[in-house]
């Protein structure tokens, strides 16, 4: 008795402190018994377990199934088994709480009656880790399907046993078709072999950066570089069972690497200083001609403000041309002044460019300077030749106007009054060849010498307009334009709103222009109007030769084409001449216009009063 006694006592101990949590219950599936891990499992206390269905531990869900299972296990008189598929199920807390279980079940018969032993274990923790274990798992399968790196496990007999796709397609076949290769079967290499065999026997990682390579199924692509890394992969007894192979293509990067090294040759090599500043306005690099024309090395450039080379009165005004270069706006060279280390100001053309990063961020500024000096001087120099040659010009045209008078004065007083007194002679004769041949002769005589006084007088026009001076240049424009109108049979429109007479250059040049201008319409344009106005605005005497033509392309018409520009060297040297400006607006199908400007200088230095009138 004593002796039973103490296996019940040792019995009861083992079951108060055991780990799992037991609870009995009879055939009825009420509770008989439950330890101090059950009540802590289910947060009830003993005595409100005690006599109560079991089925208050599970969720309303499964008790059905729950109950049908255990009359199922009693009906096949097996000792012991799991509940639930391998064994786990699902528990309910006093709280009303559910977690997951792993659940043991057995069965006796004592004294007649038939008992029933669960044995439950809580597995939250297990089913969390394992949930976190499976989604790293994923995580990697995601990494491995989708990381542009190229990943191979090997074997250690260098076998492939899995590639990611990234691998694959550089290999150009698919995944599988690697698995249970040799990797040096498929690329062979002595030396890269011996590298493999070295890590899988020594257990150490080999790392290697920017290693050619060339695919001989893939000739075409030339030479490939790649940095690459093997990491030996120990199974549980710490012994190499296998390598990881990790690849990343490097070919673009050695490419761009050789083109930078190529691009900072061309830069230190460059006769244009070029230098780069950062965001923060200091300078970040210097090349060679930057120091010959600045006269600081790079030592002493670099890491300094911008405004090193900048003078005094320069700062901040060229802030508007590299914000431009960072918008990316079109970048002209811009003129302007920089400082040398001796304090002498040089004048320089400067191109601003954006310096970006792979994300298009700007992250500084590229300065490329020219040193305009010698430029300079010759332009000088240029000004000042091209100054005397104006001169000379001018001095020819002078020349040439008072020739052209002279001439025209000799016409008018000798040629054309003598065809003047010819025809009235002729005339005179008329009564006397009233018919028969005479009269032929005198007729056809009188239509000569009648031809041949409008020669001379279209021949003193174009020499000199004699009216000119007389009448002033209105007046004398206006009866140009009605002559020229009848003989092309435009409908013309004459405008004026100039306030008096002008110099006498300047009335000659307005003509003259105007001249050329409405030959060109004649010859050229097919017009059925022209306009001409002649006026004075803001300080300027402003004449337009206006038509509503054929028109043509204004711009490919070059003012130093000796054959082209219809007659558009000789508008613009009279017109410059008198420091004036001239322009020609025209387009193919919608006329033409040809504006001149000039500076006002009217006649005896004085301003007459304003008249103004209209005429068609």
């Amino acid at each position: 008795m004593a002796a039973s006694t103490r296996r019940e006592q040792r019995l009861a101990g083992i079951i108060a402190s055991a780990m799992d949590a037991i609870i009995a219950i009879d055939e009825h599936h009420e509770i008989t018994l439950v330890n101090p891990a059950a009540e802590q499992m289910f947060g009830y206390s003993a005595a409100a377990l005690l006599g109560k269905p079991l089925s208050m531990l599970i969720p309303e869900r499964y008790r059905g199934a729950h109950d049908a299972h255990i009359r199922n296990f009693a009906r096949t008189k097996v000792t012991n088994r799991g509940i639930g598929r391998f064994g786990q199920v699902v528990g309910r807390r006093a709280d009303g709480r559910e977690f997951p279980v792993d659940a043991a079940i057995s069965q006796m018969e004592w004294a007649g009656e038939r008992l029933f032993t669960v044995t439950l274990r809580d597995i939250t923790q297990r089913i969390e880790a394992e949930t976190a274990l499976r989604k790293n798992y994923e995580l990697l399968d995601r990494i491995f399907a989708t990381t542009h790196f190229c990943i191979v496990y090997l074997d250690r007999d260098l076998n492939f046993v899995r590639v990611n796709q990234a691998y694959a397609d550089v290999g150009g076949y698919p995944p599988e078709f690697f698995v249970g290769k040799n990797h040096f079967d498929l690329y062979p290499g002595e030396k890269a072999e011996a590298i493999f065999r070295n890590a899988v026997a020594t257990g150490q990682p080999f790392t290697i950066y920017a290693n050619p390579f060339q695919y001989l199924d893939h000739p075409k692509r030339g030479v490939t570089y790649w940095d690459w890394t093997l990491h030996p992969l120990r199974d549980a007894d710490g012994a190499v069972d296998g390598l990881l192979f990790a690849l990343l293509d490097v070919t673009e990067r050695k490419r761009a690497e050789r083109e930078h090294a190529q691009l900072a040759a061309i830069v230190e090599s460059s006769n244009d200083a070029i230098l780069i500043r950062g965001l923060d306005r200091r300078i970040l690099s210097w090349n060679t001609a930057a120091e010959r024309l600045f006269g600081w090395s790079a030592q002493e450039a670099v890491g300094q403000p911008i405004d090193l080379i900048v003078p005094p009165e320069r700062k901040g005004k060229l802030r508007r041309f590299i914000e431009g270069a960072a918008r990316d706006a079109s970048s002209s060279p811009v003129e302007t002044t920089h400082l040398r280390k001796d304090g002498t100001r040089i004048p320089t053309q400067v191109t601003f460019s954006a310096v970006r990063d792979q994300q298009g961020e700007v992250v500084a500024h590229s300065y490329t300077v020219r040193d305009m000096s010698e430029l300079k001087r010759k332009e000088k120099a240029l000004r000042g030749y091209t100054d005397r040659l104006r001169g000379l010009s001018r001095r020819l045209r002078e020349v040439e106007e008072s020739e052209r008078y002279a001439i025209a004065r000799e016409l008018h007083d000798e040629l054309g009054q003598t065809l003047t007194a010819l025809k009235v002679n002729l005339q005179m004769l008329e009564p006397y060849c009233a018919e028969g041949e005479a009269e032929d002769h005198l007729t056809e005589a009188l239509m000569i010498t009648g031809r041949a006084l409008e020669q001379v007088r279209g021949m003193l026009l174009d020499l000199r307009p004699l009216g000119l001076e007389d009448l002033g240049l209105a007046v004398v424009l206006e009866s140009h334009l009605a002559k020229q109108a009848e003989a092309a049979g435009w409908d013309a429109q004459f405008e004026t709103t100039l306030p008096g007479r002008l110099r006498p250059e300047l009335e000659m040049a307005c003509f003259r222009v105007a001249q050329e201008a409405l030959t060109n319409v004649m010859r050229h344009a097919h017009a059925k109007r022209v306009w001409v106005a002649l006026g004075l605005n803001a300080g300027e005497v402003q004449l337009s030769v206006r038509d509503d033509g054929k028109g043509f392309d204004a711009a490919a018409v070059s003012d130093a084409s000796p054959t082209g520009g219809f007659g558009l060297i000789g508008m613009q040297e009279r017109v410059r001449q008198l420091g004036g400006r001239l322009a020609i607006h025209s387009a193919p199908g919608r006329g033409t216009e040809v504006r001149a400007s000039f500076p006002f200088a009217p006649a005896g230095g004085r301003e007459p009063a304003a008249n103004a009138s209209t005429h068609a």
